[in-house]
């Protein structure tokens, strides 16, 4: 697992972010949640990144092996950011 890591990066927004995310924002997660992340945005993530983190596959996924991104909406449902966190390798 140490090769890889998890990005977590701002791919959409419906309105601007209360807490001043923008489209410009990118996070490594690898080892847990950034300083700076809004906590409801990580609260959303973080299942989705236990998958990832551990090499896990989502079942809905229609490939073999592990799952490598996802997409997850922000709780806020005034705002919706739309996050994606995905697998890179190290390098």
């Amino acid at each position: 697992m140490a090769s890889r890591r998890i990005i977590a990066r701002i791919v959409g927004s419906a309105a601007p972010c209360p807490r001043g995310h923008s489209g410009q924002e990118e996070w490594d997660v690898t080892d847990g949640p950034p300083a700076g992340l809004c906590h409801w945005a990580w609260s959303s993530l973080y299942p989705f990144y236990v998958v990832l983190r551990h090499g896990g596959r989502f079942p809905w996924h229609k490939h073999d092996g592990p799952s490598t991104y996802i997409e997850v909406g922000c709780p806020d449902p005034d705002n919706a950011q739309r996050y994606r966190l995905e697998v890179v390798e190290r390098g």
